[in-house]
């Protein structure tokens, strides 16, 4: 709305798409393209689309570039299923309540703390007082987000998952 002028209905659509583009991603490819690839190389292969996605997701100039978008960014569904199978293969099966509870509350915490945070990088950057008018601002901070689970997957990951 604040950078196009988009209506309801047109931020439903792009939604609707963004929908559709993970649900084939995630639905269809996530199996197929790890098995070529394997886990490891999916996902920092997810990691770089999502980064790529949001960064230009932030800097496009016209509405219709953003659809063209979101079909990169889709492919960023390869990082998650991946890391998790990665992790789900490191420990014991005993353990993988403990896991799967872990992963839950930190993506919850991530569900609180992440719109908070581009929320107000978003007021930030559209507020008229402020000398940079940027809306595409929390985007490019999900780009160096992204980049940083990369850095931290790298020093993370161990060799042999690929």
């Amino acid at each position: 709305m604040e950078k196009f002028g988009w209506s309801e209905l047109e931020i439903g659509l792009s939604l609707s798409f963004v929908g559709v583009m993970v649900a084939i991603v995630q639905g269809g490819l996530v199996g197929p393209i790890v098995k070529k690839i394997g886990e490891t190389n999916a996902v920092y292969t997810g990691f770089a689309f999502n980064a790529f996605g949001l960064l230009m997701m932030g800097i496009v100039s016209q509405s219709w570039m953003v659809y063209a978008v979101i079909v990169p960014y889709a492919f960023g569904g390869l990082a998650g299923p991946s890391l998790q199978s990665i992790m789900t293969n490191q420990i014991p099966k005993n353990a993988q309540g403990e896991l799967q509870g872990g992963l839950t509350s930190v993506m919850t915490l991530t569900a609180i703390v992440g719109p908070l945070l581009m929320t107000g990088i978003f007021r930030y950057y559209t507020n008229p007082v402020n000398d940079i008018y940027f809306p595409g601002a929390p985007f490019v901070m999900g780009t160096f987000l992204a980049i940083l689970a990369i850095f931290i997957v790298s020093r993370s990951l161990p060799r042999s998952s690929s």
